[in-house]
């Protein structure tokens, strides 16, 4: 029960970060809880909502001895011995929600950074004076 509340919170707070980027990207951006500052957060708290939610399913997993309670379902005749647990497709699919909201974090984070720009320099203009004329 643990795990869908984490991981639906951190849906929701996803959903708030993409509404506040979305809205940054079409008006000029607040500079507080809706600027740079207000992805960090919105990011930071869907990663860690994410992070507790990806942890309570291994908690969950390996304390209540999950595996070997469905390969053992309503088996009478012979007890089968899990060995190893293979974690299949929608826990990587929570730990890379975990990766990409901390790699956004990254690339805010870098949109911050002032690159020095190429200074032009004109060509200098020949300075013709009515001496050089004369000669």
């Amino acid at each position: 029960m643990m795990v869908i509340f984490f991981l639906l919170a951190a849906i929701g707070f996803a959903l708030v970060s993409l509404s506040f980027c979305i809205y940054n990207a079409r008006r000029v951006p607040y500079q507080s809880i809706k600027g740079h500052k207000g992805l960090y957060l919105w990011n930071v708290i869907a990663a860690l909502f994410g992070a507790l939610g990806v942890l309570c399913f291994l908690a969950a997993l390996r304390h209540h001895r999950l595996t070997e309670r469905i390969a053992n379902h309503k088996e009478i005749l012979f007890q089968l011995t899990v060995l190893d647990d293979r974690l299949d497709w929608s826990f990587w699919l929570g730990v890379a929600s975990v990766a990409t909201h901390v790699a956004v974090c990254g690339v805010v984070a870098m949109s911050r950074i002032k690159l020095p720009k190429a200074e032009k320099k004109e060509p200098e203009q020949p300075v013709i004076s009515a001496l050089d004329l004369l000669y």
